[in-house]
């Protein structure tokens, strides 16, 4: 039975890494690096305020 569940787990896993990939290879346009890097024309789209986390007020 873990034996079972174990590969469900893994073969779940699998398949939204699977489709993941398959998004990516599709349309690969869509693919940035984020605002952590300045080496992309995502960079100039991310601002201060978009990566910061929100500030505590108590």
């Amino acid at each position: 039975m873990q034996q079972i569940l174990v590969l469900i787990a893994v073969a779940v896993a699998v398949f939204f890494i699977a489709r993941r990939i398959w998004k990516t290879l599709r349309n690969p346009k869509n693919l940035t690096c984020g605002c952590g890097c300045s080496g992309c024309g995502a960079a100039d789209d991310c601002s201060e305020k978009a990566t910061s986390l929100p500030t505590y007020k108590p």
